[in-house]
């Protein structure tokens, strides 16, 4: 009886220890890499163009604009501030009227700084919380390095993340 108990404590332990929670990778104040799963082979980490206000798809996590802050702003949501050393713009930025993604000043400036986390399985889909009405899921394309919002998550791979943690 002792045995049993002791191993089914053991499986739920070890359950709650393996079932990680996107609050658990995305914490508040934890710096990360951004990691694209698209299908095709290519630039994948999510970088910031401090310099320009641009942000791209980068083959090397060691380029400064792969760190990312996280910064919690509701229990779903967060914003992302680049930690490139240029300096420059920051916040990872969405406009839902045109799809394009870039570096805002400042997180309060434009509702496209705010992002739901979305799980699924493993990785985690990005949607943009811009306040008018548009495309909002962050896509990345791993042929080209662009990254843009897209209306529609159907057979498409670059929408998808991984979280990466960094120091």
């Amino acid at each position: 009886m002792k045995i049993r108990y002791f191993l089914l404590v053991a499986l739920l332990v070890l359950g709650l220890l393996q079932s990680r929670t996107w609050a658990d990778v995305l914490s508040n104040g934890q710096v990360v890499r951004l990691f694209n799963l698209g299908s095709s082979q290519g630039p994948r980490y999510l970088n910031g163009l401090t310099s320009s206000s641009g942000v791209e798809l980068t083959v090397s996590p060691e380029a400064s604009g792969t760190r990312w802050k996280v910064v919690r702003l509701e229990r779903d949501i967060v914003a992302f501030q680049c930690l490139g050393i240029v300096s420059g713009p920051r916040w990872l930025n969405g406009f839902t009227t045109t799809g394009q993604v870039k570096l805002s000043a400042k997180p309060d400036d434009d509702s496209g700084t705010r992002w739901r986390v979305h799980p699924e399985g493993k990785a985690f889909i990005l949607e943009c919380m811009g306040n008018v009405n548009g495309v909002r899921f962050l896509n990345g394309y791993t042929t080209s390095g662009d990254v843009e919002l897209i209306s529609s998550l159907d057979g498409i791979s670059g929408a998808r993340w991984k979280v990466v943690p960094s120091k």
